[in-house]
C-alpha cells in the first residue's frame, strides 16, 4: 500500500501514473458517473455485503488527481464540483488519504459513499477534503484526526461491518477526528458506533482513551447533531471541542469502555448541550441514557445544558462549567397510554458543580440523585429549584426531587431563588456562606398529602445570608439544624404548613433534633408556630427586627433535658401564645437570661392568615396578666420551690426587663408586681430573718410600690390604736353627732351611733372579758401628799395654809381621762413622730393599768412610728427610686 507525499501518491512501484491501475466494469461505470457529476448506485443485493466493489486505490488516485487505466489508457479523471458519490459498494482495502490535497493546497474534492460496506480503515490524518459523507455505511474505523473538511460531516446511520471485534461482542465501528477542523456541523443521527474492548493495561492520564466518537479539540462551525437513535458503545469525546452550534444528543445511548461516556472537559458550545430525553409521538418518551461519568468540567456553553429525564449510570463532574443560560436537572413529561407520565431525571452516582457559573436557573425538579451534589462557591444567576416537577397536562401528577446523599451548596450565590419545597434530602444539607438573593424555600404542602420536605441528616446553613423569606413550613428535619449567623432580610418561618381548601389539615414544622439559629440577625418576623421541636430551640444573640412568634407543641419534647435558649437574643414584639407565656410547650425550660424585647401581642389562630398574631397590644384586660407572665420566668428553673436550686439558676435582669417592658406599654400595676417578685425571690435567697422582713415589707407597702397599700395599712393601724385608746378611756362605742336641721342627716347619724354604740359595747365587754380592762386612761398629775386649806381672819380676809392629810385618810382616786382627749387623736399622737397632736400631755396610761397596757403603749408607738416612716418613704417614691431598676 502506499501513502501520499507532498500531494503525490507513492506506491511500491514508483511514483502513482507510472503504473496505472487497470479498472474493473464496475469502477469504470464509477468513473462514468463521476465525470457526469451524477452518483452511481449499484445494486444492493440479499446479502448484507454489497455485491459490487470498489477498490479503495481507484477513490485515492481519482480523489489526488492521478491516472487510472481504463482500456489500456492511462489518464486523469476529471471530478466536477459534484465529487465523487458512490451508493452500494463494497470498498475494498484500506483508504488512505493521509496529509492529502492538491498541491497548490487545495482540498479534495467531495468524497460520498452512502450504504457502502468499508471493512478497512479510512485514514485521513490531516487530510483536506471538502466533503465526507458515509451515510447509512458500515464500516470499521474512520480515522481523520486533525482533518479539514470543508463542509458538513454525514456519518448518519453508520454502522458496523462485523470484521473487527468490539466492545461488548460486538463489531468494532470507530470514528477519531481529533483536533479536526469542520466548516459545518456533523449529522451522525441514527448512528451505532462502537469501540474497541477496554485495554487491561490501560492507565487513565498516561495513555490516550479510546471512544467510539472521538472529537476532542474539533472546531465545528455548526450543530453535531447525534439524534435520533444515536448510541456509542465505548462513550463520546468532545474534551477541548470548540462548536460553533449546539451539541445534540436527545434520547442518545452512550456507554462506557475505559474513562467516560461523555468527556466533553473544556468544550466550548456557542449553542445548546441538549444531552436530554426525546419526546416521541403520542407523548412517549425515549430517555438519554449513559452508563459511565460523564465529564462537564470546564464546558463553556452559550445557552440551554439540558438534561432533562436524562439517565446516568455514573457521575457527572461540571466543576466550573459556564452556561449562559439555565441548566436543567429534571424530568420530562409524557405519555404512555393515553396516561400522562413523567421521566424522571436519574443519576446514580455524584453531581459536582464546583465553580459553575450558570447564568440562568438550576432546575432538579423531579429528579432522583443516588450520589451527592455539590455546588460549592457555584453562582446562579437564576433560580436553584430541586422542588416537585408537576406535569404541564396534570398538575395531580407530579415527582419530588430525591437525594440519596449530601447536598453541598457551600459559598454557592444564587441570585434569585432557592427552592427545595418537598425534596427529600436523606443524607443533608450542607450550605455554609450561602447566599440567596431571593426566597429561600424548603416547605411542604399541607397534610394529607404526602409531599413533605424531608431531610434526613444535618441541615447545616450557618454564616449564610437570605435575601428574602426562609420559609420551612411544615418541614421535617430528622437531624440537626445549624442556621447560626445568617442574615435574613425578610422573614424566618418554622412553622406548620398553611391550610387550604384543598388541603384542610395543617401540617406542623418538626425537627426530631436541636435547632440552632444562634446569632442570626432577622429584618423581620421569626415565626415558629405550632412545630414540633423534640430537643428544643438554641436561640442565642438572635436579633429579630419584627416579631417572634412561637408555640410549641408538646409532641416529643424531653423534659428537663433541652430548652428554648434565648439568651442575649433580641425581639420587637414577642408572641408565644394565647398571652401567657405559654407558647413554648410545657416541658422545656426556658434560657431568657439577657432576652431583649419590647411588647406582647396577643395570639390569634395562624390558619386564619399569614399573619400569626393580631395588631392589637397586651392590655390589662386582656388574658396576659403578670401572674402568667411570671410562671414564664419561673420556667427558666428547674425547681423554682427549691431555694438551693434556684440561688444557682437566679437571673435577676430577666426580671428587670420584663418590669421595663410592661412599664414602657403602660402597664405599671403589672410592672410593679414583676417587681416586687424579684425582690419577694431575692428575699428568699437571703435566708430567713431577711425573708421574714421582706414579707413584712412587701405586706405592708408593697416593698414601697404600693402607696395605697401603705396609706390603707396606716389607717387601720390607726383604727386599730384608737379602738385600744376608747376601750382604755372607757367610751368604747359612745359616740355623739350634733343635731341638723336637716332630718335625713340626723336620721343617718342616729344609725351610725346605734350601730357604733352595739358594736362597740360589745367589743368593750369582749375585751374586758379577755383582761383588757377600760378605765385605765388618766388625767396627767402628781400623788398628793399635803392639803391645802382656806380660813377667813377676823379682818374677814382670806388666806391659805398647807397641813398634813391625818394618818387614817385615803388618798384621792386618780381622775378619768374622759372627754379630753379624742381616741383618734390620740392614736394619731402616739403613732406619729415630731408632730404634735396635744394628747399624749393631757392623759397617760395609769401606772397601776397593768403589763398589758404598758406594753401596749410601748410596741404600738414603736410600731407606729416604723410604719409612718414606711408610709411616708414610700408615699415621696424614695423607696421606688432606690428599688427601680435604670
Amino acid at each position: 500500500m502506499g501513502a501520499l507525499q507532498n500531494g503525490l501518491w507513492l506506491t511500491s512501484s514508483g511514483i502513482g501514473g507510472v503504473m496505472a491501475p487497470k479498472l474493473s466494469v464496475f469502477e469504470i461505470e464509477l468513473v462514468e458517473a463521476i465525470e457526469e457529476g451524477v452518483a452511481v448506485r449499484y445494486p444492493r443485493g440479499s446479502n448484507e455485503v454489497p455485491q459490487v466493489s470498489i477498490r479503495a486505490e481507484i477513490l485515492q488516485r481519482i480523489l489526488m488527481s492521478l491516472p487510472v487505466s481504463i482500456d489500456g489508457v492511462s489518464r486523469n479523471i476529471r471530478v466536477l464540483g459534484s465529487g465523487i458519490k458512490v451508493h452500494n459498494a463494497h470498498i475494498v482495502g484500506e483508504l488512505w488519504l493521509d496529509n492529502g490535497c492538491f498541491a497548490n493546497g487545495d482540498p479534495l474534492p467531495r468524497l460520498s459513499l452512502e450504504d457502502c460496506y468499508i471493512p478497512c480503515m479510512i485514514s485521513m490524518l490531516s487530510c483536506r477534503i471538502r466533503r465526507l459523507c458515509l451515510r447509512n455505511s458500515q464500516l470499521s474505523y474512520l480515522r481523520a484526526n486533525d482533518a479539514i473538511i470543508g463542509s458538513q460531516l454525514d456519518v448518519e446511520g453508520v454502522r458496523s461491518c462485523g470484521t473487527v471485534k468490539g466492545a461488548q461482542g460486538q463489531g468494532c465501528c470507530r470514528i477519531s477526528l481529533r483536533g479536526a477542523h469542520i466548516e459545518d456541523g456533523i449529522e451522525a443521527r441514527n448512528a451505532k458506533l462502537v469501540c474497541t474492548p477496554a485495554r487491561g493495561h490501560f492507565i487513565q492520564y498516561e495513555e490516550r482513551s479510546r471512544y467510539a466518537l472521538d472529537l476532542a479539540g474539533i472546531t465545528a462551525g455548526g450543530d453535531l447533531r447525534l439524534f435520533p437513535r444515536f448510541s456509542a458503545i465505548g462513550g463520546v469525546n468532545l474534551s477541548g471541542a470548540n462548536i460553533d452550534g449546539s451539541v445534540q444528543m436527545h434520547g442518545a445511548h452512550v456507554t462506557k469502555e475505559e474513562v467516560f461516556s461523555l468527556d466533553l472537559d473544556g468544550a466550548r458550545i456557542s449553542g445548546k448541550l441538549a444531552i436530554c430525553a426525546r419526546r416521541l409521538e403520542k407523548g412517549h418518551i425515549e430517555p438519554f441514557s449513559a452508563t459511565g461519568t460523564i465529564d462537564l468540567s470546564g464546558v463553556t456553553v452559550g445557552n440551554t445544558l439540558n438534561m432533562r429525564g436524562a439517565k446516568v449510570d455514573g457521575d457527572i463532574q461540571a466543576d466550573y462549567l459556564r452556561v449562559g443560560s439555565n441548566a436543567l436537572f429534571c424530568g420530562a413529561d409524557g405519555c404512555e397510554s393515553g396516561v400522562e407520565t413523567i421521566e424522571r431525571f436519574h443519576c446514580s452516582g455524584s453531581i459536582q458543580l464546583n465553580g459553575a457559573k450558570i447564568d440562568g436557573s438550576v432546575d432538579f425538579s423531579g429528579a432522583s440523585v443516588l450520589g451527592p451534589i455539590s455546588a460549592s462557591t457555584a453562582t446562579i444567576g437564576g433560580d436553584l429549584l430541586a422542588t416537585r416537577h408537576v406535569h404541564m397536562d396534570n398538575a395531580n401528577r407530579t415527582e419530588r426531587f430525591e437525594l440519596s446523599q449530601l447536598l453541598l451548596l457551600d459559598g454557592a450565590r444564587i441570585q434569585s431563588d432557592l427552592n427545595l419545597d418537598c425534596a427529600v434530602l436523606d443524607a443533608g444539607l450542607q450550605a455554609k456562606g450561602l447566599h440567596v438573593a431571593g426566597f429561600c424555600q424548603m416547605r411542604s404542602q399541607p397534610s394529607p398529602s404526602n409531599e413533605v420536605f424531608l431531610c434526613g441528616d444535618t441541615l447545616t446553613i450557618a454564616n449564610s445570608e437570605i435575601g428574602l423569606d426562609f420559609d420551612m413550613s411544615g418541614a421535617q428535619l430528622l437531624g440537626e439544624m445549624d442556621a447560626r449567623n445568617v442574615v435574613v432580610n425578610g422573614n424566618f418561618r418554622l412553622r406548620m404548613a398553611h391550610k387550604s381548601n384543598s388541603a384542610p389539615h395543617e401540617r406542623p414544622f418538626s425537627a426530631k433534633r436541636r435547632v440552632n439559629i444562634s446569632g442570626t440577625k432577622i429584618n423581620g418576623d421569626l415565626d415558629i408556630y405550632f412545630a414540633e421541636l423534640h430537643e428544643g430551640l438554641r436561640a442565642r444573640g438572635v436579633s429579630v427586627s419584627s416579631a417572634l412568634s412561637i408555640r410549641l407543641t408538646d409532641a416529643g419534647q424531653k423534659a428537663n433535658e433541652y430548652n428554648i435558649d434565648f439568651t442575649n437574643a433580641s425581639a420587637n414584639v414577642v408572641v408565644d401564645g394565647p398571652g401567657d407565656g405559654s407558647g413554648y410547650g410545657s416541658k422545656f425550660l426556658l434560657a431568657l437570661e439577657g432576652f431583649t424585647y419590647g411588647r406582647f401581642v396577643v395570639s390569634q389562630d395562624p390558619g386564619s392568615s399569614t399573619s400569626p398574631y393580631s395588631k392589637e397590644p397586651l392590655n390589662r384586660s386582656g388574658p396576659d396578666t403578670w401572674q402568667g407572665r411570671l410562671k414564664w420566668l419561673q420556667r427558666q428553673y428547674t425547681n423554682f420551690s427549691d431555694d438551693k436550686a434556684l440561688r444557682a439558676e437566679y437571673k435577676a435582669d430577666t426580671y428587670t426587663t420584663l418590669y421595663q417592658v410592661l412599664k414602657n406599654n403602660g402597664l405599671m400595676k403589672e410592672a410593679n408586681d414583676v417587681l416586687m417578685e424579684k425582690i419577694r425571690i431575692e428575699g428568699r435567697l437571703r435566708g430567713a430573718p431577711l425573708s421574714v422582713i421582706n414579707l413584712i415589707y412587701e405586706v405592708i407597702c408593697g416593698f414601697g410600690l404600693r402607696p395605697g397599700r401603705a396609706i390603707v395599712w396606716y389607717v387601720v393601724y390607726s383604727l386599730f390604736v384608737s379602738v385600744f385608746v376608747a376601750q382604755a378611756n372607757g367610751v368604747l362605742g359612745d359616740i355623739a353627732f350634733s343635731r341638723t336641721s336637716w332630718n335625713w342627716v340626723n336620721a343617718t347619724e342616729r344609725g351610725v351611733e346605734f350601730l357604733s354604740e352595739y358594736l362597740g359595747h360589745g367589743v368593750a365587754i369582749g375585751l374586758a372579758g379577755v383582761g383588757v380592762r377600760p378605765n385605765v386612761l388618766v388625767v396627767q398629775g402628781a400623788p398628793v401628799n399635803r392639803f391645802r386649806a382656806e380660813v377667813h381672819t377676823p379682818s374677814g380676809a382670806e388666806d391659805y395654809f398647807e397641813v398634813d392629810p391625818p394618818v387614817n385618810a385615803r388618798q384621792a382616786a386618780e381622775i378619768p381621762c374622759g372627754d379630753r382627749i379624742s381616741a383618734g387623736l390620740y392614736a394619731l399622737d402616739m403613732i406619729v413622730p415630731a408632730i404634735e397632736f396635744n394628747q399624749t400631755n393631757k392623759c397617760d396610761f395609769s401606772g397601776r393599768a397593768g403589763l398589758f397596757w404598758l406594753t401596749f403603749k410601748a410596741l404600738a408607738t414603736l410600731f407606729g412610728w416604723f410604719l409612718t416612716s414606711i408610709t411616708a418613704l414610700t408615699l415621696s417614691g424614695i423607696v421606688r427610686r432606690q428599688i427601680e431598676p435604670r
